[in-house]
């Protein structure tokens, strides 16, 4: 079992060499990935999107090719409970050890210890704890409690061309306008929704999908997955009746892997925007008995769970701002370009809302079922027409992939039949506000922001 830890850094870390970070300055000066020890030794991170705390093996890689231990914790450390320990500020757990995050000293904070088996990196926690007290602290809300952010909210570039734990790129608290292409458009993210554990991830509203001579129009909220397609019943069988008719593939059986290489496109639209993903996508290569052949990768859980495969985004610039409930997508950079940093704290700075964007609400009603809170959520907003036509040719690879439906709209619009899911309640507090509007804090740099990134490359299927 994951050992659950809470740890406390003294006071006086604030006085080392390795002080935090000004909290309204150098959140424009982050550098990339965790360091830990005395002194503090970069090692290989790796970035989750399903997780809220930190989690640290036996040992670690370092990111200069030797390895580290993790420190020492005393023998004595008192439990709060099963698998969950606690640090006082005056008796640190790690002693004299400390532990940073993209240059920031973390202070208080929750993390998992590892078995020795596991995987010899720190995997990052991009999600939030469920319902945060004051024994179980996810990174991002350490990060804002200890003033180094004003919103709970991060930024991510993949860098396609770079090494698998060299590939992802965050920044925490601000986004840098040098990593995208184009327009940036925000759709509405939702702060209340879980993984089906305990933990709050980035969250989505998809209004449907789309590909040639189909489309399903069914509100549902979303969860971006690290690396798992999942489906409600609906947009699984849509989607899995459009193969069978269009290749004559019957999705619970082998297909063949040319399908991998097709240039004809799925859409899935958020908040009234259209977002393209190749249709090869959703299919993975399978080895057995020494053979190859590829197989659909979506699944249906019981539980009617919706999950977007991380690799959706692979190619796109990924803002999340949980406090503001937004996300916002725009096509990666794909030259090299001077660095633009913008501290986030009212929303996503200079995006542009999709189109439903302020009609993408949540309306929230709580039951009790067996003496847990649970949340009904309904989402409504008007559906409106998704192109069903030809998609054939070089565009769905190289053309941005997230535009303005061309529907009106006044025209054609009617309310859609609202989709009911199940969530556990979320009493954590939140700053919201809908102002997208920048305070003014950017820098801008002549020089590429030099990553010294450890993060997770492309995932598999």
């Amino acid at each position: 079992m994951r050992t659950g830890i809470l740890l406390s850094i003294a006071a006086v870390a604030a006085q080392s060499a390795y002080r935090p970070l000004n909290k309204t300055t150098d959140v424009f000066n982050q550098t990339q990935g965790v360091s830990l020890g005395s002194p503090p030794l970069s090692v290989v991170t790796q970035f989750s999107f399903e997780d809220a705390d930190l989690m640290i093996p036996y040992f670690m890689n370092t990111t200069d090719g030797d390895f580290v231990f993790r420190p020492d914790m005393p023998p004595n450390a008192s439990w709060v409970y099963e698998g969950v320990y606690t640090s006082y500020t005056d008796d640190p757990l790690f002693g004299e050890d400390r532990v940073f995050m993209n240059g920031f000293e973390l202070q208080n904070f929750t993390f998992q210890t590892l078995d020795e088996y596991a995987p010899p990196l720190v995997k990052v926690g991009l999600g939030l704890t469920h319902q945060p007290n004051f024994i179980d602290i996810s990174l991002i809300q350490s990060l804002k409690d200890s003033g180094y952010i004003k919103s709970r909210s991060f930024s991510l570039f993949h860098n396609t061309s770079a090494s698998e734990y060299e590939a992802d790129q965050v920044l925490f608290g601000a986004l840098d306008h040098g990593k995208y292409d184009g327009p940036m458009t925000k759709v509405k993210g939702y702060s209340n929704t879980t993984d089906g554990f305990v933990n709050t991830v980035p969250s989505i509203l998809v209004d449907g999908i789309a590909g040639y001579n189909f489309s399903l129009t069914s509100q549902s909220i979303a969860i971006i997955s690290d690396n798992k397609w999942s489906f409600p019943l609906d947009y699984y069988e849509s989607l899995s009746d459009y193969f069978m008719a269009r290749y004559n593939y019957d999705t619970n059986d082998a297909v063949p892997c040319s399908i991998l290489n097709s240039t004809e496109y799925i859409s899935f639209y958020f908040s009234g925007a259209e977002y393209r993903i190749l249709e090869g996508r959703f299919f993975r290569n399978v080895e057995e008995n020494n053979t190859t052949f590829c197989a659909f990768a979506v699944g249906s859980e019981v539980d009617n769970s919706f999950r977007l495969h991380r690799e959706l985004f692979k190619n796109h610039y990924l803002v999340v701002d949980y406090d503001n409930e937004e996300i916002g997508i725009a096509q990666a950079a794909t030259k090299p370009k001077p660095q633009t940093i913008e501290e986030m704290s009212t929303g996503i700075p200079s995006a542009t809302p999709a189109k439903y964007f302020s009609d993408s609400n949540l309306r929230y009603s709580t039951v009790s079922r067996n003496h847990t809170d649970l949340y009904i959520t309904q989402t409504a907003h008007p559906t409106y027409a998704m192109y069903t036509g030809e998609r054939l040719g070089l565009s769905a690879t190289e053309s941005f992939y997230f535009t303005s439906t061309s529907s009106s709209e006044s025209q054609d619009t009617k309310t859609a039949k609202p989709k009911e899911s199940t969530e556990v309640g979320n009493n954590g507090s939140s700053d919201k506000s809908s102002s997208s509007k920048g305070d003014g804090n950017v820098q801008k740099t002549s020089g590429i922001f030099a990553f010294i990134a450890c993060g997770l490359g492309m995932m598999m299927f």
